[in-house]
């Protein structure tokens, strides 16, 4: 598994967490089981890319957000910037 891979799972769970978006909740969001969403946070699983679309959507940030080596994500009240 790819350095990247590890991050995009990293920054699912973070994100989310700092939304304040239960998995349950992101899971009936993107139409997919709560088990398959806990898969991409620990990086068992890759979610396809109409999925970082819809979990973006649902994020309300781009999705190079999620994809890009460096993640310099703004939130309201809170920068998250990881290198």
């Amino acid at each position: 598994m790819s350095k990247k891979n590890l991050q995009i799972g990293y920054r699912l769970k973070t994100i989310r967490i700092l939304k304040k978006i239960k998995p349950f909740v992101m899971a009936d969001k993107l139409s997919i089981s709560e088990s398959t969403y806990r898969r991409y946070e620990r990086n068992e699983s890759e979610p396809t890319l109409s999925i970082l679309y819809k979990i973006a959507d649902v994020f309300e940030i781009k999705i190079t957000d999620l994809i890009n080596d460096e993640m310099n994500i703004s939130l309201p009240g809170l920068k998250i910037k990881e290198n």
